[in-house]
């Protein structure tokens, strides 16, 4: 129990505290926190401020609104204050909230009609029109002084400059949200990165990026930045007639032209607001701009006089927030761990903690070019962010918490699994393993990615089953799972909780192995525990690292109090019929088809769509592993980057050896050894090069009489060319056939060759005889 002195003593430092967070947050656009650790502040200051009102400091945060502005903005006087909202943050406040709007107009919560909308994470924004033209664009400021931003405004794309319609009214004060996209903020970012490199100051999110954007001096520059408005009320209007109700008159301003969210939806009762809140936060991660919540508003605006304001808030509208994405903990270690291809990743070791409502542990570091861009030391306070079904990751260190006790963090010189060199590519940041197949954290997931549903997809052999026939001997290559035998299969695998998910897929370089860089020891210190219940990052994608250390037991989240490990060893051998099973999958995946295997193989950049690609485009794997890179750049949706990647695999003699082992066990219907067509002969590739359709992208439009448009796309696609589904500028030649489209018009605009169905069997009759 704390005294009068202790609570009145930290009321002033919160307020001291939350008044600085505000001025980063409002006037440099650069937190130091994340929302929920300001909220949490505030929170407890009120508290303080309900439990001894008459030592309210003048300067409280709860008694204002934002923040002062920027110096160099001309000020803006808001003829009616823009006020925020209060904030709910689970079921419970909810309910109160809508039995507080009940009990205040005397109805039923069932009557009562709200309108929902998602809370966009952006900059607060008042448009006024007079006559229909825009002419003040202003920020909310404290709420009653924000800043003048009319010049920067009239940049923002998506807001009209002047109103269209009928019914134009004479004077009309809108506001709405400033955001940015999720497309622009990275495509904001990455120009970052390639003008300043290593040293590039990165915006953290799209709400930063969009209050630095608008708030910059010169207009020129926030148009750079592709900002997008939403307008979400309607403060005056003047010279027409508004709606009784707010949805209908955000209707009534999205005639005039302006934008408004297409989420808005009305209903009645706390069900409706419960539903809505339901499906926004499912749906949240496949919206292209961040969402904080949610807001309800009683619909019927005759009702918000009724129920009036409290404080610098209205009665009748309320915030509801989404579960955390960011908060701050302790980095307590880092690991590194060695993916499929190779590639050194180092992990965070948290202090476990609540982000959007899971227990994170772990977050990612990217690479050591990331560490540097943070500054960021072992034992230093940091935010982690979470957003849906993405790696939990470290976006910024709390400076001002440091004691000085902080320790660099240390990236490997070798391999922390097989002790080799390693590598960095030209204009790459991540590092990479040379030990190949050697290594075994690469041997294990590549053969883990190698038996995924999207690749070959031989079922009943989970991470923890390949890894024990590595270590047993049975599988030192892939090709050896062709030559198991059922008794070797029933001998070494085992049935685990972990391999009831029939295939483990891995992705890109997600990781296996690991060492700590801890400063707690050095090689073969305890790892973390095992927080089973706890998000762990790698959790689909290893089940059981294997590591240099031994992991501490945790009880298990079913409430057992049995540990992972004493759960495993009550694990039996897996039974005949199960080991058949496993047989006859891998017999199975022996027909799987050619776009497939390429993506077994595990090539960098190659996914599915590019192996399908591939696939359809060469008529078999001889043909692409002769392919150099100019041929495949002829394809379409593989760039450079991928073309070289690709290359460079097949031309190392160890991939050739693994594929060929591949084929003799009979894969792809199997061959033996490669032959010799790998290499066509200079006749070939003349007659290959010599045509009008080589390198060449050609788009088919209309009906042809002579063949049907597959048949041609196919001897199109022998003849080097790529056939594309549009017109683009890219596009060389346009072939047409009967009753054309819209493409042989667009075609003709942009000046492209046109090619006719008599004109075309004339060239191919003319190669054919070649």
């Amino acid at each position: 129990m704390t005294t009068r002195t202790e609570d009145l003593h930290e009321m002033k430092e919160l307020v001291t505290l939350l008044n600085r967070y505000a001025d980063e947050y409002y006037n440099q656009d650069n937190p130091s926190v994340p929302d929920a650790e300001y909220d949490r502040l505030y929170r407890r200051l009120k508290e303080l401020e309900k439990a001894y009102p008459d030592s309210v400091l003048p300067d409280s945060p709860t008694h204002r609104v934002g923040g002062s502005g920027k110096a160099d903005l001309e000020k803006f006087e808001h003829k009616i204050p823009m006020l925020s909202l209060d904030n709910v943050f689970n079921d419970e406040e909810l309910s109160d909230f809508v039995e507080k709007v009940a009990n205040g107009l005397s109805k039923a919560e069932q009557e009562i009609e709200f309108c929902a909308e998602p809370k966009l994470d952006g900059l607060a924004l008042s448009l006024i029109y007079k006559n229909g033209v825009l002419v003040t664009a202003a920020t909310r400021g404290n709420g009653r002084i924000g800043e003048n931003v009319t010049a920067q405004a009239k940049t923002i794309k998506n807001i009209p400059l002047s109103l269209k319609g009928d019914k134009i009214p004479s004077y009309l004060e809108v506001r709405g949200e400033v955001f940015m996209l999720h497309r622009d903020f990275e495509a904001a970012n990455e120009f970052f990165r390639k003008r300043d490199g290593i040293k590039a100051k990165l915006y953290a999110n799209p709400r930063n990026a969009a209050a630095g954007a608008l708030r910059q001096l010169d207009p020129a520059e926030t148009a750079k930045r592709k900002l997008t408005f939403n307008a979400y009320f309607v403060t005056e209007c003047e010279g027409a007639d508004l709606p009784d109700n707010h949805y209908d008159r955000l209707m009534y301003v999205a005639s005039l032209g302006l934008p408004v969210n297409k989420e808005i939806k009305f209903g009645r009762g706390l069900a409706f607001l419960r539903d809505y809140f339901s499906d926004m936060h499912n749906r949240r991660m496949s919206l292209d701009y961040d969402i904080d919540g949610i807001v309800y508003k009683v619909n019927s605006t005759k009702l918000w006089d009724v129920l009036g304001f409290v404080s610098r808030a209205p009665r009748f509208a309320i915030a509801h927030k989404f579960p955390a994405q960011e908060q701050i903990t302790t980095l307590n270690a880092v690991d590194f761990q060695v993916g499929r291809t190779g590639a050194v990743t180092p992990v965070a070791r948290l202090e476990p903690v609540q982000v959007a409502g899971v227990t994170v542990s772990n977050a990612t570091l990217h690479n050591f070019d990331e560490i540097e861009r943070l500054g960021v030391k072992i034992y230093d306070r940091v935010v982690i962010r979470r957003a849906g079904d993405v790696i939990p990751q470290v976006m910024r260190v709390v400076t001002e918490a440091r004691t000085g006790k902080e320790i660099d963090i240390e990236f490997p010189s070798v391999c922390p699994i097989c002790g080799s060199a390693l590598e960095r590519m030209p204009d790459e940041a991540v590092i990479r393993c040379t030990g190949g197949l050697s290594c075994k954290a690469q041997l294990k997931e590549s053969i883990c990615h190698f038996v995924s549903n999207k690749a070959m997809d031989i079922r009943g052999l989970g991470d923890k089953n390949i890894e024990a026939m590595i270590d047993s001997g049975l599988v030192n290559a892939v090709h050896d799972l062709y030559h198991l035998s059922v008794e070797d299969i029933k001998n070494v695998c085992q049935k685990t909780d972990d391999d009831l998910q029939v295939n483990t897929e891995t992705d890109g370089d997600d990781s296996e192995d690991t060492r700590k860089n801890s400063p707690r020891g050095s090689k073969g210190d305890d790892t973390p525990p095992d927080d089973t219940g706890m998000f762990d990052m790698f959790d689909s994608i290893n089940k059981d690292a294997v590591s240099n250390s031994v992991a501490k037991e945790a009880p298990d989240s079913d409430g057992t109090g049995e540990s992972r490990s004493k759960r495993s060893k009550k694990s039996k051998i897996i039974g005949e019929k199960a080991a058949v099973k496993i047989m006859a999958s891998i017999e199975a995946s022996r027909t799987r088809p050619l776009n497939r295997f390429i993506y077994a193989l595990g090539i960098r950049e190659v996914g599915e769509n590019t192996a399908m690609s591939l696939a359809r485009e060469f008529e078999n794997i001889y043909e692409l592993m002769a392919a150099d890179v100019d041929r495949l750049l002829a394809i379409k949706d593989i760039g450079e980057v991928s073309a070289r990647h690709i290359v460079n695999f097949f031309r190392e003699k160890h991939n050739q050896i693994i594929i060929d082992d591949l084929l003799k066990s009979q894969l792809l219907g199997g061959s033996g050894v490669i032959p010799q067509r790998v290499k066509p002969d200079d006749a070939d590739l003349e007659k290959i090069k010599d045509n009008p359709f080589n390198l060449k992208t050609i788009v088919l439009t209309g009906t042809l009489s002579s063949m049907k448009r597959d048949e041609l796309k196919a001897v199109l696609q022998n003849y080097g060319a790529t056939v594309s589904g549009s017109v683009s500028a890219k596009t060389h030649l346009v072939i047409a056939g009967e009753a054309t489209g819209s493409k042989l018009d667009k075609a003709t605009k942009l000046g492209i060759q046109i090619m006719y169905e008599d004109e075309l069997l004339k060239i191919l009759e003319e190669l054919e005889q070649k």
